[in-house]
């Protein structure tokens, strides 16, 4: 899993690869390490959160899950005045998750920020954006500001 922060406070641009075994963050003093180690820990704490209430598939938190499935590649097959018909549901499954994502997981995101961050109203200021990349095929948009996500 990977995990991108920008205009997050000081910081402009700050990437995690959290499939490493080993994360150092250095720099100078006020460029916002401490500000993007917490949001990270917040957001894997959320994520972590969602997934223990059996609401986003674990095989995404799984370094052992060989088996990688792209939701673009799910359909429904149906039969419809007996004859075999192939209907693509992508943007339904995008759309309920997203739809999950925003009512649950975002919101206490978003209530954790707020509690953390005492200068969270004017980090919002600088359109702030998380991205999350679960895995090859699964990536989370997150527009705090907006209270948006998307996949």
């Amino acid at each position: 899993m990977k995990i991108k922060i920008m205009n997050w406070g000081p910081i402009e641009t700050c990437e995690y690869d959290l499939e490493k075994s080993l994360i150092v963050t250095y720099g100078e003093n006020n460029i916002g390490k401490s500000y993007a180690m917490q949001v990270v820990y917040l957001l894997l704490k959320q994520l972590s959160a969602y997934a223990e209430n059996g609401f986003f598939p674990r095989r995404y938190f799984s370094e052992f899950d060989e088996q990688r499935v792209s939701v673009e590649d799910l359909v429904k097959e149906f039969v419809l005045d007996g004859s075999l018909k192939v209907k693509d549901i992508t943007e339904d499954i995008l759309n309920y998750y997203t739809r999950s994502l925003e009512e649950s997981l975002l919101e206490e995101f978003i209530v954790s920020l707020r509690n953390t961050f005492g200068t969270y109203d004017a980090i919002l200021e600088q359109k702030p954006e998380i991205v999350v990349c679960l895995s090859e095929y699964v990536k989370l948009y997150f527009w705090v500001n907006e209270h948006k996500i998307s996949i």
